[in-house]
């Protein structure tokens, strides 16, 4: 007798085979085909976008205390756990790198909750400008790739609370759950066997693949978690070269270009700029904290210095949210922050690659003030610790402004010794090339060269900076003594610690009509250059407006109606 069956009982049939058939050959493709891809950087732009999960399977299997830092490429950079082992009072601690380039909150929350549930005794956690930048939204697909490179191999019985703060226009672009699980590795496996293919049958010309012999000398490769290389590779991954050094091997004009086009070009991203308000960035990085701490995990907010020639490029205010978002961190119970960014110990460009990755100095710097911070943490976790430990010195900077160019009155006029200044700083952009110069015989201060260039605003304009002690609060009244050769060379700008004076649009003027000394005390606007002192040292600044001006002397009074005359 011949039983019919239905089709859809054929149907099931059918597809209990193809998967009992499928699953070994899909095991093959992902193990000799895939893996080997996504962490070489052929399929994604950087293979430690796909090991996270990796390192947090590894670091599973382990029953040491472990410390983990999660940030972006300046964490990847300048956190050397091989360093810290040597560092630290601890012992038997794991300390791993999760740093991945350009990484923000936003991204990194696809995967904290993974990170949470090991459970680690630390949790190093980038805070920047970065990490308060603004994203577009939809997200650009240079971005959508890259969280969905991280959002590969996400466990499916992993929580989903993170979905809770995407926006809603992202959301349908990235690969979620088990249908985003699926999409995921089908989109990777059949990018991985294309490229796999002989070249002459995927019909494409054979493009330049990284060299990934040694997984320990590419930036873009990671080693299988299998691999013995995987350890050291998880403590301390490939560096970048020194760019810097190369640079200067090249010499002056190189380095000036570097400092000069090169930076301007990337100030002029929005990746280390802060938003300026509470954006989707600085909702995951709330997220992200309290995903760790419910979790029990002492968070560290870690706010890594930059290049100090970037620092002194940023206009006034520019990273003002950035200090406001520490000052708020620093009396939240929840973390413990530690803020390096203006850190005297990190103002030296020699403790850097480039404009903000640290070099091997740099490293070992970061380590060696890190280190007593990451211990008191453990120690509090019952870490045990050797006894008599000692640290190795911070070397001790000197503070450029303990050196006055004038002690401030309590009552009277002082004039400011304009042959010591505390500061110069050089123009870039407009003013490449330009500077403050001082004569050693008059000790008049010239702005040169005179190249009849001038612009409004103090971005790129050479500062010169004088630092006067005060040790009561007044209010102390300013006058300048400005040289002008012309009506095109004849205005600066003024600013106090930093932050321009409300002077005008055109600063501070002083041309009338003949190449004569004239005092000034009013800036273009008709206001008073003044400033309010709380009896602690103060900074004048004065930045170039237009090239060609001197400055003959400066007067500090605490009298309003002193009149100064030539």
């Amino acid at each position: 007798m011949t039983v019919e069956r239905q089709p859809s009982t054929w149907y099931v049939v059918a597809s209990i085979v193809c998967l009992f058939v499928a699953a070994p050959l899909t095991h093959v493709i992902e193990e000799e085909i895939v893996g080997p891809r996504l962490v070489n950087g052929t399929i994604v732009e950087l293979g430690r976008y796909t090991f996270i999960y990796d390192a947090v399977e590894y670091l599973d299997s382990k029953s040491e205390a472990t410390v983990l830092a999660v940030g972006s490429s300046k964490m990847r950079e300048g956190f050397d756990g091989g360093l810290l082992v040597k560092e630290s009072a601890a012992r038997g601690v794991i300390y791993a790198n999760l740093g991945v380039a350009a990484d923000v909150p936003y991204f990194r929350m696809t995967n904290i909750e993974a990170i949470a549930n090991l459970q680690p005794d630390v949790v190093v956690l980038e805070l920047g400008p970065n990490s308060l930048s603004a994203l577009e939204s939809p997200l650009k697909q240079q971005d959508i790739d890259r969280m969905n490179a991280m959002l590969y191999n996400r466990p499916l019985n992993l929580k989903r609370d993170f979905e809770l703060y995407l926006d809603e226009e992202d959301t349908p672009l990235l690969n979620l759950g088990a249908k985003g699980w699926a999409n995921s590795k089908s989109d990777m496996g059949f990018e991985a066997i294309d490229d796999a293919l002989p070249f002459e049958q995927a019909g494409v010309e054979e493009e330049a693949r990284w060299d990934c012999s040694n997984p320990l000398s590419n930036v873009r490769c990671v080693p299988s978690v299998d691999s013995p290389l995987f350890p050291a590779y998880l403590e301390h991954p490939p560096q970048f070269s020194n760019a810097i050094e190369y640079y200067k091997s090249l010499g002056s004009d190189a380095l000036a270009e570097f400092y000069g086009a090169k930076l301007d070009a990337y100030l002029a991203t929005p990746y280390h700029q802060p938003e300026g308000t509470f954006n989707k960035n600085e909702h995951a990085l709330e997220f992200i904290i309290d995903e760790l701490v419910d979790e029990g995990v002492n968070v560290l907010l870690l706010g890594l210095p930059y290049n100090p020639v970037l620092e002194e490029r940023l206009s006034p205010g520019d990273w003002d949210y950035y200090n406001t978002t520490v000052e708020r961190f620093e009396e939240d119970a929840r973390v413990h922050m530690f803020d390096l960014m203006w850190d005297p110990a990190f103002d030296d460009e020699a403790l850097f690659n480039d404009f903000t990755h640290m070099s091997d100095e740099g490293e070992r710097r970061l380590m060696q003030v890190l280190a007593p911070e990451i211990d008191a943490l453990l120690a509090s976790r019952g870490v045990s610790m050797v006894s008599g430990h000692t640290y190795t010195p911070i070397p001790t900077h000197t503070d450029q402004h303990t050196i006055y160019a004038a002690e401030l009155p309590a009552t009277g006029t002082v004039h400011v010794n304009l042959s010591n200044p505390n500061e110069i700083t050089s123009g870039y952009g407009l003013f490449n090339g330009h500077t403050w110069e001082v004569d050693p015989q008059s000790g008049w201060v010239t702005s040169t060269p005179e190249a009849d260039v001038s612009q409004n605003g103090v971005s790129g304009s050479p500062q010169i900076e004088y630092c006067m002690n005060s040790t009561i609060s007044t209010t102390y009244w300013v006058w300048l003594l400005l040289y002008p050769s012309g009506g095109r060379s004849d205005s600066v700008y003024v600013g106090l610690d930093g932050e321009l004076l409300d002077l005008g649009r055109r600063g501070v003027q002083s041309w009338e009509g003949a190449q004569e000394p004239v005092w000034r005390s009013v800036g273009d606007n008709g206001n008073r250059i003044f400033f309010y002192s709380s009896g602690e040292a103060a900074c004048l600044n004065i930045w170039v407006r237009e090239d060609g001006v001197v400055i003959r002397d400066i007067v500090i009074t605490t009298d309003e109606h002193l009149v100064v005359e030539a």
